[in-house]
């Protein structure tokens, strides 16, 4: 069998059902606390609502997404995933280097607003401050009232696992279009 010496680094992935009863905010914080670093129990990174977060942005215009929320009781998965869908964005497989640059520059400047209220693409000295526990704080008030802001972890993760100058190396300059396609 495998130990957790055989591995130098663990992830996890969660969906925050926020609606559900064992989601509450104790349970998820100290969940945040224990797995807190991926060479030791293991990093935490949480979907606001779920995985298809990463899908849920705007064809149009880049600052409607900066504040997108939704209601956390609309969430249960069939009716989240049909929201999600038919933007151009269904196949992960076939997402370029291009489309990946575009959805990270989305949430990281999103996860940057959240967190540190500053409405751009983070900075590398910046990034320090996203964690998923700061990410998760600056949620809390909005889940308490029933609603998250769309978010996905993935971007986050794949800065954090290939480093930020690996990630933006050859940066893809902003857009002219606010456009996904």
């Amino acid at each position: 069998g495998l130990r957790h010496s055989d591995f130098s680094q663990i992830f996890l992935f969660f969906d925050l059902d926020a609606h559900v009863p064992e989601a509450d905010p104790k349970t998820i914080k100290k969940m945040l606390e224990i797995f807190d670093n991926e060479t030791e129990s293991g990093l935490l990174y949480l979907s606001y609502p779920m995985a298809e977060a990463l899908k849920h942005k705007p064809k149009e215009v880049a600052y409607l997404y900066l504040k997108h929320e939704i209601r956390i009781g609309n969430t249960n998965s069939t009716n989240y995933k049909k929201c999600t869908t038919n933007n151009g964005l269904d196949h992960i497989s076939q997402y370029t280097r291009l489309t990946w640059n575009k959805l990270a520059r989305y949430d990281l400047r999103k996860m940057h607003y959240l967190v540190n209220k500053v409405s751009r693409i983070p900075k590398q000295e910046s990034m320090l401050t996203l964690t998923p526990s700061a990410i998760h704080e600056a949620q809390k008030p909005l889940i308490a009232v029933g609603k998250t802001w769309v978010l996905s972890p993935f971007p986050l993760f794949i800065v954090d696992a290939f480093g930020y100058s690996s990630f933006f190396k050859n940066e893809i300059k902003q857009p002219q279009s606010d456009k996904l396609d």
